[in-house]
């Protein structure tokens, strides 16, 4: 049986529990643009009750990184 190929994405996950940094949103934009440029999905989300989010993980595409300010 040949493998399936997936097609490339990357979710980002943004909940934050407190002070809400407003680079967020350029954050974002900023992943998408390089999906755009280089052929990838991206999907955007802060729950984790997000139907994607629970995907990605338990679907075994795992953990890729996050952003983080400071």
């Amino acid at each position: 049986m040949a493998a399936q190929h997936l097609e490339p994405r990357v979710l980002v996950h943004t909940r934050t529990t407190d002070y809400r940094h407003e680079s967020i949103p350029d954050g974002i934009a900023a992943v998408r643009s390089l999906g755009a440029a280089h052929g990838f999905t991206v999907h955007a989300s802060e729950a984790y009750e997000d139907p994607a989010f629970r995907q990605h993980l338990l679907g075994g595409i795992g953990w890729a990184g996050r952003i983080r300010t400071l």
